[in-house]
């Protein structure tokens, strides 16, 4: 028997879109910086797939390299 508890989905966390001419697109190598159309402040969707299932905010946990989201809204 297969629990829900047991079963792991891919979730993914939108920040921002940029727009990109597609000649320059060739021009990305690493290193390359894109600027999003969004602060640090702004909220962010929290998807499964492309179904948006809550909204977060972006923290620092001290201690911490990584960023991470709080959840701040629930999708139901």
């Amino acid at each position: 028997m297969v629990y829900m508890d047991d079963i792991k989905v891919d979730v993914s966390v939108r920040l921002g879109r940029c727009l990109v001419e597609i000649g320059n697109i060739s021009c990305l190598s690493l290193g390359s910086v894109l600027q999003l159309d969004c602060e640090m402040s702004d909220v962010v969707d929290i998807c499964v797939g492309e179904k948006v299932i809550a909204t977060g905010e972006l923290i620092r946990i001290e201690g911490c390299d990584k960023i991470n989201v709080k959840v701040i809204g629930v999708i139901g």
